[in-house]
């Protein structure tokens, strides 16, 4: 908890467009991402941003679609608050928190991904990939750091090789390559990235500290794709906010967005691919 007179301390620093930490309302904390670290999973990263930390691992297996998507796989999205990341995660606390992240996830990402390429066997067969967020250290900003890592770890996932063999009255039979090389990755090109902006007072902030959470009114939710277009967004908190606050927010969500997701996305294809060899070492943008 904070004292009001804490509170009034970051409000005025807002206010001033100099925040405790030294960043402007619009800055972005230094961000670390590291992918390949989970080897049972099929793609993994975890990312760093500020005092926040979380990791992501994707799991594929072959299931049989549902019957109104015949050609089209599944893609499940978790998220698990742990009580070492916040006390505040206790009981029902983390549980409804993972719950809105997951819900954001999803709403934000799952529209951006081809789900005809995870389709094995149309009406048989297909990819369902498990999409499991960890917070480890929560320091602000949880939910814009879970979506950048299930970016980052939809960008290493690797999906092995199927060849079917059977038909014309033989029950079909599946032979998944067990060669890490005989794979292929998934299009990553339109996931957007979130931005979060924090209302405090009559400004607004960009990845807030969780000294800064704890001083917000309300707080909006953007996803921003490569072509800068806005694909969700969401309100939430008690307070109102003015509909010109409001578009200013959205436009300027653009423009965080749009540096943010092509900064992670040039990272990203400049690592090599962490599918048989060791786990790349952690790198960092927006610094």
């Amino acid at each position: 908890m904070l004292s009001n007179e804490e509170k009034q301390y970051i409000a005025g620093g807002v206010r001033e467009n100099l925040r405790a930490d030294g960043r402007s309302c619009d800055d972005y904390r230094g961000i670390e991402v590291e992918c390949g670290l989970v080897s049972n999973t099929n793609g993994s990263a975890r990312l760093k941003i500020g005092g926040s930390e979380v990791l992501v691992g994707i799991k594929a297996e072959t299931v049989p679609p549902v019957q109104w998507r015949p050609d089209e796989g599944i893609v499940e999205f978790y998220v698990d608050c742990t009580p070492h990341a916040n006390p505040d995660f206790e009981g029902h606390g983390g549980e409804e928190f993972a719950t809105e992240l997951a819900n954001i996830a999803e709403n934000a990402i799952l529209p951006s991904l081809n789900l005809q390429e995870l389709c094995i066997l149309k009406a048989q067969q297909c990819w369902s990939l498990n999409i499991d967020a960890l917070v480890l250290q929560c320091g602000g900003n949880v939910c814009d750091a879970i979506c950048m890592a299930i970016l980052a770890a939809l960008h290493d996932t690797r999906l092995p090789t199927v060849t079917v063999s059977g038909g014309d009255g033989e029950p079909l039979e599946l032979e998944i390559s067990d060669d890490p090389y005989d794979c292929q990755c998934l299009s990553t090109a339109d996931v957007p990235v979130v931005v979060t902006l924090n209302k405090i007072g009559e400004c607004y902030v960009a990845d807030a500290t969780q000294e800064e959470e704890l001083c917000t009114d309300a707080k909006m939710v953007i996803a921003v794709d490569s072509g800068g277009s806005i694909c969700y967004s969401s309100k939430s908190g008690g307070s109102s906010m003015d509909p010109s606050m409001a578009f200013d927010m959205l436009d300027k969500a653009k423009t965080i967005g749009a540096t943010l997701l092509e900064s992670l996305n040039t990272h990203l294809q400049s690592q090599p691919s962490s599918q048989g060899l060791a786990s790349q070492a952690a790198g960092g943008f927006l610094r």
